[in-house]
């Protein structure tokens, strides 16, 4: 399930926020200053030597491997540096690694009696073993929880040919646990950019583009404004969330909300939605509880990195619509693998100020983002 946390400060905290990040990053720049060594198992110690890549079959694509060892860099990401030898002359590589990765090498060691076992009654791969086309990369995962990049260009009755930045390397099919084909745009200088986890929103916003058919995720706005949203098909996606104020009538005095969004025309490059925002405000005692909301037709132009969002909606109090629709242009640009730039723009014709101005950053990873934004109204 797809997690993304917002927030929107007063300048006030702000300041106090932007301080506290400089001091952690300063922090941060001091404890990581060289790379360190992890031990993923006792078994094996710092160093994985040869000996011990034959008794647990570590890092079977390598021909005339030497030795392996786990580093975790300055910048706080993983790697596995592997020594082997080609042509008679010592060579060193690195394969990007993550949490899940280094986790599944050490479960993989702590219980290789028993995934031995489960190997000698035959092999499962998950994902299609196939030659892909030109548009196509492959990520292939091994028993051992290694992973390569590359694609296979040739498939025999006991073991593939797969050719990566390392060259052509044999690997037998028994060792191969998961292969995934993802779009040749998702690498870039040499690293894998996972799916933007928060495609289908801006801040507030929703995009035209839908989740996919179970596919979900729960937001928290402000800490106390939640969200859960879920893919029914794909092209319906409904969504629903309180408010948890704490008070003395939690059903009275709190704010529910129902989002329903239906697909329309869902490509790689655009998509077109409608939707609704429907809204209970809370009931007090010298007022009635009010039904406001949104009907809203939006449309998204461009990739999930890169795109322009572009919609307007009608306004209700208890199904009272406006005269005016209310209008929102915004984008999201993808700068690097982890941050995104985003803005978020309406007008709501009538007010006196008409113009909210929104515009931040993006902070996430495969299943988690946070948003940092600015507010201006005009």
């Amino acid at each position: 399930m797809r997690r993304n946390r917002k927030f929107s400060l007063s300048p006030t905290a702000l300041v106090l926020l932007i301080v506290l990040m400089l001091l952690c990053s300063i922090g941060v720049g001091f404890a990581q200053n060289q790379e360190k060594v992890i031990v993923i198992s006792e078994k094996v110690g710092e160093v994985i030597d040869v000996e011990e890549r034959e008794k647990f079959q570590l890092f079977v694509a390598f021909k005339g491997f030497k030795s392996a060892v786990f580093l975790q860099l300055p910048d706080g990401s993983y790697v596995a540096e592997i020594t082997y030898e080609e042509d008679g002359e010592e060579k060193k590589t690195r394969l990007p690694q993550t949490e899940k990765s280094i986790e599944s090498f050490r479960n993989y060691l702590e219980n290789y009696s028993e995934h031995k076992a489960k190997l000698q009654g035959g092999t499962i791969i998950k994902g299609t073993l196939r030659i892909p086309d030109s548009s196509y990369i492959q990520i292939l995962t091994t028993q051992d929880g290694s992973t390569l990049i590359g694609r296979i260009v040739e498939i025999g009755e006991s073991e593939i040919q797969f050719e990566s930045n390392l060259g052509k390397i044999a690997i037998p099919i028994s060792k191969i646990i998961e292969i995934k084909e993802i779009p040749v745009s998702s690498m870039k200088e040499g690293k894998y950019w996972f799916p933007n986890p928060n495609s289908t929103r801006l801040y507030f916003a929703p995009t035209g583009r839908s989740l996919k058919k179970g596919e979900g995720y729960f937001a928290d706005y402000y800490l106390f404004f939640t969200m859960l949203a879920v893919g029914v098909t794909d092209n319906i996606t409904l969504s629903g969330g309180m408010s948890i104020l704490p008070t003395d009538n939690f059903v009275e005095h709190n704010i529910f909300f129902f989002t329903p969004k239906v697909g329309l025309i869902q490509r790689d490059n655009g998509a077109l939605s409608v939707g609704a925002l429907m809204v209970k405000l809370p009931s007090f005692e010298d007022s009635d509880a009010a039904s406001v909301g949104i009907l809203y037709s939006i449309g998204t132009l461009g990739g999930p990195d890169r795109s322009i969002t572009a919609g307007l909606g009608y306004g209700y109090v208890d199904w009272d619509l406006a005269d005016k629709p209310m209008f929102m242009v915004g984008g999201e640009s993808r700068v690097s693998r982890r941050v995104a730039l985003v803005t978020e723009n309406w007008m709501f014709p009538g007010v006196d100020q008409p113009l909210l101005i929104s515009y931040g950053m993006r902070f996430f990873g495969k299943g988690l983002s946070v948003d940092l934004a600015f507010i201006n109204v005009l």
